[in-house]
Order: structure tokens, then sequence, then C-alpha cells
């Protein structure tokens, strides 16, 4: 695949700090920290952008998309995409940082089970964007089929993080992506399965990226 022509001017530039929650009442388990990045893209989107996130867990950013949507009263299309299927490594109290992500987590397979349709439901309830958010059960890169060619303003990748199913779901999503919108994700840096993971896969596709710790972001050129 040839490399993806983007706006950037530089191969590899350090952003801003993209983390720091708008929403500090926001207390889902999980490891997002795009939040600066998801505060830019609403910023700038309209009521007719389409933006799309890949990888949802329990749903902690996708609410927070939500929320920032609510909050500028955009009727933006958002879709958070995932196959929602539980696996044994979300079992893993090592994975969380605090007791208190442990002791909601224990809580949420109680109540809802190792059900993660229903986890991401209840808390696009709880927090009250429900109607912000529209949910695919799906394959990360099967699910592209359904945007048309330059239609959606973002797309976020956020679900396996080795080489082959990142570069596969950016070759898959930047045909989606319109002219000056943005392809980001996640992980960058983190070598999972010792293929070169995110950072490989990132530096193969694109000329030309920003990135701030584990995010990574190119903007899809006008040409």
């Amino acid at each position: 695949m040839h490399r993806l022509e983007t706006t950037m001017s530089s191969i590899e530039k350090t952003s801003p700090p993209l983390h720091g929650s708008r929403f500090p009442d926001i207390l889902i388990p999980g490891w997002f920290s795009s939040h600066k990045l998801y505060e830019r893209v609403v910023n700038s989107a309209t009521n007719d952008s389409v933006l799309v996130e890949l990888g949802s867990y329990f749903g902690e950013s996708a609410v927070y998309m939500g929320k920032l949507l609510q909050e500028r009263e955009l009727d933006a299309a958002f879709y958070t995409v995932d196959v929602m299927e539980w696996d044994d490594w979300m079992n893993e109290e090592a994975w969380y940082n605090t007791r208190q992500e442990i002791r909601d987590h224990a809580w949420l397979v109680a109540n809802q089970g190792k059900n993660l349709e229903a986890i991401i439901r209840f808390h696009l309830d709880k927090y009250g964007v429900e109607d912000r958010v529209r949910l695919i059960r799906g394959d990360s890169i099967e699910t592209a089929d359904r945007f048309a060619a330059d239609s959606v303003r973002f797309v976020y990748l956020d679900t396996t993080h080795t080489y082959t199913r990142v570069r596969n779901e950016i070759s898959a999503w930047h045909p989606k992506i319109e002219p000056g919108g943005i392809i980001a994700g996640d992980d960058f840096g983190r070598d999972d399965d010792n293929d070169g993971g995110v950072r490989r896969a990132v530096r193969e596709a694109f000329n030309e990226y920003t990135t701030d710790g584990t995010t990574w972001y190119a903007v899809k050129s006008d040409g």
C-alpha cells in the first residue's frame, strides 16, 4: 500500500497534551486518554459530521464523545463499533490503575454479566447520552463498507493493537475520511505481539502524523 498523504508539516510532530478529562465525573473502567483530541474534533464538527470510533470496551470514550456533543448541542452522527465479545483478559485486575476501577468492574460483571453491549448501554443510559451514541456490533474492518467514501469527519482506531489489524483498519477507513478529516488512534509505541504494533503500522501508512504519548493522528489532505 502506498503511503497516504496528510497535511502535517513534519514526519512526526508532538502535539500539546491530548489527555485531561472535561468531565471528571465520568467514572468507567478503561484507559481512554485522548480527551483533548475528541474535544478538538467536536469543536470543528457540524450537525452533518459523521464521527466513528473503533473499539468501545465498557463505553468510556463513547460516553465522553456523547457528553461533548450534548454540551455543544450538536446532532453529528457518532458511531462506536465493537465486536462486543468478552475475552478472558478482561477479568484481570492488573489492567486497572485504582481500586475503584476494580470494584466498578466487579459490580458491572455481577449486574450485567459478561455482556459488553449491556455494559456499554448501561453507561450510555447512566450518563444520559444514549441518544448521542449509535452502537454498531461488528468487525472494525468490515464495518467500513457501511460508510461512503469521503463521508467521515473523524475515525478513531482503538481495537486490537497489532500491526496487521491496525494496518488493515487504516487501509479500510482512510478512503472513508473526508478531505481535511482526521484518522487517529491510541497505543502508539506499544509493540503488541512483537510485530511492531501501532507504531509500525502508522509509520508505514503515513508520511506525516502527530503524536502525544500513545495517541496519534493524521489529517487527510484536500488533494
